[in-house]
């Protein structure tokens, strides 16, 4: 079976509140997964998991707010952080996606997040 998945995935941006939230899709047939990265990372951290997950899978990885090529803003809140992603899910317009989160000392069931996307949270 051939992937479709491109060798670069598409790198993409959508505004909310004044600000470039960035993000890669790696495009795919497969079921919409975002991926999160931790703090110091960005969204090409899951450049090598998109590529081993083939076409199961869509990967979207943001660069979260201050990282990557995203915009940095003054509030750095749970709640900043979900409605980036919750952004980013709309503007590609995908209604149900797995959350793949990579956290520290907190689980992204406390954040809230995949209760919040309509979808699934795992934390790595």
């Amino acid at each position: 079976m051939t992937s479709t998945i491109p060798t670069e995935p598409k790198r993409a941006a959508t505004m909310v509140a004044g600000r470039r939230l960035s993000f890669l899709d790696f495009g795919g047939p497969g079921r919409p997964l975002l991926a999160l990265h931790g703090h110091f990372g960005e969204g090409r951290t899951f450049t090598r998991l998109a590529r081993e997950l083939g076409d199961s899978w869509r990967v979207v990885a943001l660069d979260q707010r201050g990282h990557g090529y995203s915009d940095r803003p003054a509030d750095f809140s749970r709640t900043g952080y979900v409605e980036d992603a919750a952004t980013v899910l709309e503007h590609l317009e995908i209604d149900n996606a797995v959350v793949l989160g990579a956290v520290s000392r907190i689980s992204l069931r406390e954040w809230g997040v995949g209760a919040s996307l309509g979808g699934w949270g795992v934390g790595i």
